[in-house]
């Protein structure tokens, strides 16, 4: 019996320190990102502010699609390998994604140009900075089990260049200086990351720069990319579609976009613990009770999620807007049922379904998703605006959860 408590509270520690290891990064991420909010929009108004958040969508979907679908297999194919075989994974994912880049930043660059006049260079910035994540090796540090060293070589860099950037920002009001500094920090992270992951690895790695070898990389990626595109797309159109069909309303949607993100961020550390715990199971039975109580929790932990964004989210909008930007409830409320569902979504998929090797309904649902909230964009956001955006967002990613509990239902049961 004592030994059997002893292990259950070794399980106990680990699990905290692991989830309280990434909780640093989150917390990080997100103090630094809110105390910048306010002086962006103190500085450079509303516009500036519309011009940044634009940037960083479109900067989100450009490092999607450079990050080739490694943030969804990557954790459990390092977790699973030896390390020579995670050597030769890193070197491959960062040679075939660098071969990206080449063709991805150049459209993403033009795109935020057109798409905010006012600020075109800032925003321009903006999208290279957000894509360089895209380049990233997070998945390589969560699948090793180190969120130190995740802290330290990504996390850690690109916050210290988020606040530098920050405090040159109120001192100079230039926010083309603004972005570039973080752009130069956050490259400065990558460039640290791959260098401390190739060390560790070894020496033995074979760093192939043939276009052609890169391509068998990227065939082999289409699913897990294919599915990280679809959920980029929807993840960012709706500041893009307000934009394009309701500018008066980017910066009133971008910022509850972003409160929400934040949400999203908050719990990150148990989704990424969920996707090695699930996987782990020996057998069947225990993987199917590792999927209903994963789902339970992400139920449970989604559900306070939202109430909580929807009763402190015009508050925290006030604050972080500088009483420039207030949020509507309805807006609000569409955010946050999208967060919730969000919540819920990347256990069932990213933990469960991959468990259960579907990452094939994983990207389904994807696609569902994407084609629910580009037809609610449309139908929406014309008359409705930024309120119109979030409630496709949320309808987007409803359906997304729904596909995926239906999913992980039927292959558990049928194991």
């Amino acid at each position: 019996m004592a030994l059997y408590t002893s292990f259950r509270r070794t399980r106990a520690s680990r699990f905290l320190a692991a989830v309280s290891g990434y909780s640093a990064t989150v917390v990080t991420s997100a103090a630094v990102s809110v105390a910048v909010i306010p002086i962006v929009i103190s500085t450079s108004g509303a516009g500036g502010w519309s011009a940044i958040a634009v940037g960083q969508s479109v900067g989100s979907i450009a490092a999607v699609l450079i990050a080739l679908g490694w943030g969804i297999t990557g954790p459990a194919l390092i977790a699973r390998a030896l390390p020579d075989e995670r050597a030769q994974l890193v070197a491959d994912s960062v040679v075939s994604r660098l071969w990206l880049s080449a063709l991805v930043l150049p459209v993403a660059a033009i795109v935020a140009w057109i798409s905010t006049p006012l600020y075109p260079v800032s925003a321009l910035l903006a999208a290279t900075n957000v894509a360089t994540v895209g380049l990233g090796l997070v998945w390589y540090f969560v699948g090793v089990g180190s969120p130190r060293q995740l802290f330290i070589l990504d996390t850690l860099p690109r916050a210290l260049g988020s606040i530098l950037a920050g405090g040159l920002l109120w001192a100079t009001r230039s926010l083309e200086l603004f972005a570039a500094v973080q752009l130069l920090f956050s490259c400065g992270a990558v460039a640290i990351s791959i260098r401390a992951s190739a060390g560790r690895c070894g020496d033995e790695t074979n760093w192939v720069w043939s276009l052609r070898w890169s391509l068998l990389t990227i065939r082999q990626q289409m699913l897990p990319s294919a599915t990280a595109i679809a959920t980029s797309v929807y993840g960012a159109l709706p500041t893009l579609a307000v934009a394009w069909l309701a500018p008066a309303g980017v910066g009133v949607y971008a910022l509850a976009e972003r409160l929400g993100r934040y949400v999203t961020m908050a719990v990150t550390p148990l989704h990424n613990w969920m996707q090695g715990w699930v996987p782990a199971a020996q057998d069947s039975s225990s993987i199917n009770q590792r999927i209903r109580a994963a789902i339970l929790a992400a139920i449970t932990v989604g559900g306070g999620a939202g109430i909580a964004l929807y009763l402190l989210g015009p508050v925290l909008g006030r604050l972080l807007g500088g009483g420039t930007i207030s949020l509507d409830s309805m807006l609000i409320a569409g955010v946050a049922v999208a967060i919730a569902a969000t919540t819920v979504s990347r256990c069932t998929g990213g933990a469960c379904l991959i468990a259960l090797n579907d990452a094939k309904s994983v990207a389904i649902s994807s696609f569902v998703g994407a084609g629910t909230c580009v037809l609610a964009l449309g139908v929406l956001v014309p008359p409705m605006g930024a309120i119109g955006a979030a409630m496709a967002m949320a309808m987007a990613e409803v359906t997304v959860l729904l596909y995926q509990i239906a999913g992980s239902t039927n292959l558990s049961h049928n194991r």
